[in-house]
């Protein structure tokens, strides 16, 4: 967490019993504060007891839940998107927007391709937006549970 007070960075505020603190001088001269938080791209894995999404994980970044849309992967089944297990990754996420200013998190995958009888993988990125954006770029599918990479669920 990182504080500005009037436009300068403060670097880490003092927090005590869990309230951000600045001392008295700044709080009567202070016209803004802002507060950055560092957030970063998590994966969820499943509650074992949840059958539908063994071998799949979903992501967060803070407080936003993200998810695959249509929008993002037009040519493709969501379906046949896999991720790549963030931990086997050397760069596990990219965060970037989209062209609609949506946020967007770029995450190593591969979708299967099934071809004339025959079934390969090809690498590629998976675009994911937060959930609650979804439909705002128009009609398609969503998916917030994606399997991971070496699994053959679709």
């Amino acid at each position: 967490m990182q504080l500005s007070v009037d436009g300068v960075s403060r670097g880490r505020p003092a927090v005590v019993d869990g309230y951000l603190t600045l001392p008295a001088t700044q709080r009567l001269a202070t016209t803004s504060i802002l507060l950055a938080f560092e957030l970063r791209t998590k994966a969820i894995r499943p509650h074992p007891l949840v059958s539908a999404n063994t071998n799949k994980l979903a992501f967060h970044r803070g407080p936003l839940l993200l998810a695959i849309e249509t929008a993002d992967h037009p040519n493709d089944d969501l379906r046949a998107l896999r991720v790549r297990d963030p931990k086997k990754c050397e760069h596990p996420s990219q965060v970037g927007v989209t062209e609609e200013g949506l946020l967007k998190v770029t995450l190593a995958g591969s979708r299967v391709v099934v071809q004339g009888g025959e079934q390969r993988t090809e690498r590629c990125n998976l675009h994911l937006i937060p959930y609650h954006d979804w439909g705002n770029r128009g009609f398609g599918d969503l998916m917030v549970w994606i399997p991971k990479e070496d699994t053959d669920s679709v």
